[in-house]
């Protein structure tokens, strides 16, 4: 299954609009259809190079 996703290669770098594969769901999870997304302020702050660098799953502070 393919979906579009914001990528980030690097710090300082641009924010990469791609498709991705991602796994079908599995026992007891879901397919959601999402309308629209944000970016959260800290996680880009990071990525330009402030603060600590984002990953996946993080919360934040």
């Amino acid at each position: 299954m393919r979906t579009k996703a914001a990528v980030l290669y690097g710090i300082n770098e641009p924010l990469v609009i791609e498709e991705v594969e991602i796994d079908d769901p599995k026992d007891r999870e879901v397919l959601v259809r999402m309308t629209a997304t944000g970016v959260c302020r800290s996680d880009l702050s990071a990525a330009r190079g402030f603060g600590r660098a984002p990953s996946a799953g993080d919360p934040g502070p």
